[in-house]
């Protein structure tokens, strides 16, 4: 997949991609994590055939915010999706959910050292 701009604010970036496209899907979490000019955002989203995780890399560039949109199952490599979110999806891919929790692992030692 590619990027997609658009001339907007981050948050208009944002409440654009986790708006609901139909009725029957719903994004029931979200969270961007980064700085001001690039980072990733993390959703959970339910529709008929269940609930899966997205990513979508957000980055400024061009005075324009571009986003690529990841899903677990490409076994992107960012690895900040929240823990609380593996919990809330079935299993896609148990390797980058490991590597997620890893990643979190690391983070929390680093904190407390």
């Amino acid at each position: 997949m590619g990027w997609y701009g658009d001339n907007c604010t981050r948050r208009q970036k944002i409440e654009d991609l986790t708006k609901q496209p139909r009725d029957d899907v719903k994004c029931l979490r979200h969270c961007y994590r980064g700085n001001a000019y690039r980072g990733v955002l993390w959703a959970v989203w339910e529709d008929p055939a269940g609930r899966h995780i997205t990513c979508d890399v957000l980055e400024y560039r061009d005075n324009m915010w571009w986003n690529k949109p990841l899903c677990e199952g490409m076994g992107p490599f960012y690895y900040s999706c929240p823990l609380g979110y593996l919990d809330m999806v079935p299993p896609v891919n148990a390797d980058w959910r490991e590597s997620v929790r890893e990643y979190h692992n690391k983070r929390r030692k680093v904190q407390h050292a």
